[in-house]
């Protein structure tokens, strides 16, 4: 069995905390100065993103680049279409171009609402003729509609890049 010389790391001060060997030291001010808002580091930065999203609206070819979310569009509502009702109110959260939009038919939904937060983003965003459609500069997480009315929310691909 080895032995290893044993050594105190540690000594607790009732006026500052734990004090760690070579003067780290850990205490209740330091705890609340961590906790401050302007220390917290904001891993979803909204603001960013909306930054980053109306940049893609200055690509000359950006459409070149939406073959996916095409693909994945037209699937969502093959499913939508599997289900035996007509949704009343449907809301898309993060339509980007309106890729949805272009698939809908009013057997399906009644009004469309197509919700962005980047305005130069939704103002490419495509509408269906079909269906009134009503385009939204708004938040994802701070939506404008009250509670229980809406029939269906729908969101394809919105936030891949989280």
């Amino acid at each position: 069995m080895l032995k290893f010389p044993y050594k105190k790391l540690w000594t607790w001060n009732y006026k500052v905390g734990l004090v760690l060997s070579r003067n780290l030291f850990i205490c209740s001010q330091f705890m609340q100065q961590r906790q401050r808002p302007e220390n917290i580091m904001n891993v979803f930065d909204r603001k960013a993103k909306q930054i980053q999203k109306n940049r893609t609206a200055f690509i000359k070819d950006c459409y070149v680049y939406d073959y996916l979310k095409e693909e994945v569009a037209v699937r969502m509502v093959d499913r939508i279409c599997d289900v035996k009702r007509k949704f009343n109110i449907a809301v898309e959260l993060g339509c980007w171009r309106g890729h949805i939009a272009r698939h809908i038919t009013t057997d399906m939904i009644g009004t469309y609402y197509q919700c962005e937060m980047a305005d130069k983003v939704l103002e490419q965003a495509y509408t269906s003729e079909e269906v009134p459609t009503y385009k939204l500069q708004v938040d994802e997480e701070f939506l404008p509609f009250k509670e229980n009315s809406l029939d269906l929310v729908v969101s394809s691909l919105s936030h891949v890049r989280w």
